[in-house]
């Protein structure tokens, strides 16, 4: 391949180099440069560093929004917990009157963590769609951009769905297998 250098149309020369020896091709560039161009100083940046640069801010904010989503996440698992303890509470003498009727656990686990499943997939519903609007929004600003689809939100949605069913479902197992009579001694 030929270069035509002109210094009159531009200030920057981008060349590809084996990495192997990354010092010795640019001590050969250093040389060529000085007998083409005596006059100027030579200063170079590997591609590397300057994309690393330009998206410093980038990979700063989507380590900060990573440990903000972890957080968000923890607490809204929390707040579930604590409402299918308060549920469940509430529900204690239902759940009496159906095990002494004749329910199973897996009956009486399956309809209380239903609900919240609902809530969930209800949670899903609406947020999907916004999330999708923002992304595709954030995501044209690059020149170059990733192809997303329905992959990356089944994920999503089956992540909260099983989180979901494995925090609520501890408290729905807890409190199928309680002793009825417990519930039901002061009735």
């Amino acid at each position: 391949m030929a270069l035509v250098i002109d210094p009159s149309r531009g200030e920057n020369l981008l060349v590809r180099v084996d990495g192997a020896d990354l010092s010795g091709n640019i001590a050969s560039i250093r040389e060529v440069f000085a007998q083409l161009f005596p006059d100027r100083p030579f200063e170079f940046a590997l591609l590397e560093d300057e994309v690393q640069q330009v998206f410093a801010g980038e990979l700063r904010q989507s380590t900060v929004l990573g440990y903000s989503c972890l957080l968000a996440v923890f607490v809204a698992l929390i707040g579930l917990f604590g409402l299918a303890l308060h549920m469940t509470q509430q529900r204690t003498k239902e759940i009496g009157i159906r095990k002494v009727c004749g329910a199973s656990s897996c009956r009486i686990v399956s309809m209380l963590t239903a609900e919240f499943l609902m809530l969930v997939t209800v949670a899903n519903a609406i947020a999907l769609p916004v999330a999708y609007y923002f992304l595709s929004d954030w995501l044209q600003q690059y020149p170059y951009r990733i192809e997303w689809g329905i992959a990356c939100f089944a994920a999503t949605v089956a992540a909260s769905l099983i989180l979901a069913l494995l925090t609520v479902g501890y408290q729905s197992i807890r409190s199928a297998n309680a002793d009825p009579v417990d519930a039901l001694r002061y009735e």
